[in-house]
This record gives C-alpha cells, structure tokens and sequence, in this order.
C-alpha cells in the first residue's frame, strides 16, 4: 500500500484482489498526516 497525493490531499493506493484501488482521505498534504500511518484516517465515502 502506498498513501499518495493528488489535488493536495492524500489517497491510499493498494490492489485488493488483484483489482487497484484508491481510498481518498479528507487529509491535506502536509507532515502531520504522514505521521500517523497505523492509525484510522476518516476516509471519503
């Protein structure tokens, strides 16, 4: 899994059976975000 940016906010980009997916969080591109990876992160539904 990789988390990613675009438009500057952040994505996870991972395949889930064997399909490629991206879950698109309400996170800005910054620092902080990218110090919490392991713990929840609201995603966009």
């Amino acid at each position: 899994m990789a988390i990613n940016t675009r438009n500057g906010m952040l994505y996870f980009d991972f395949k889930f059976n064997g399909q490629r997916c991206r879950e698109y969080t309400k996170l800005k591109d910054t620092t902080d975000p990218r110090q919490y990876r392991g713990q929840q992160i609201p995603l966009n539904s």
